[in-house]
């Protein structure tokens, strides 16, 4: 986490410095818990005041499907969507949002692709 990485010598503080561990599902189910152990008692170990993140509820289809619209909308490369994709997009956005599709402004698209 990198409420440890400060304490780490500046070569792994760097961006290219990661160790990954690909895992199935069933044992990341397993490993989940005891590393969330550890990193706790290595929070205390070293005086860091982090409880963990809020787990996010998983997204319905639906949601999901305004979320990827609105990500896409409300990123930079936005504007170059051809006409015809982006009014399928902003219809997805206004749906989810209870507006006309016509009124979906990039901020509109950039706030619920922040919310999930």
């Amino acid at each position: 986490p990198h409420a440890f990485r400060r304490h780490l010598p500046d070569p792994m503080k760097s961006r290219d410095s990661h160790d990954l561990v690909v895992l199935c599902v069933g044992c990341y189910g397993v490993l989940e818990p005891a590393y969330e152990r550890h990193r706790q008692h290595l929070y205390r170990r070293h005086g860091v005041s982090r409880s963990p993140a809020p787990r996010r509820q998983a997204l319905g289809q639906e949601e999901a499907k305004a979320r990827s619209a609105a990500l896409a909308l409300s990123s930079h490369h936005g504007a170059r969507i051809p006409a015809g994709r982006r009014a399928e997009l902003e219809a997805v956005v206004a749906s989810a949002l209870g507006v006309e599709p016509g009124h979906v402004t990039r901020d509109m698209a950039a706030g619920l692709a922040r919310q999930h």
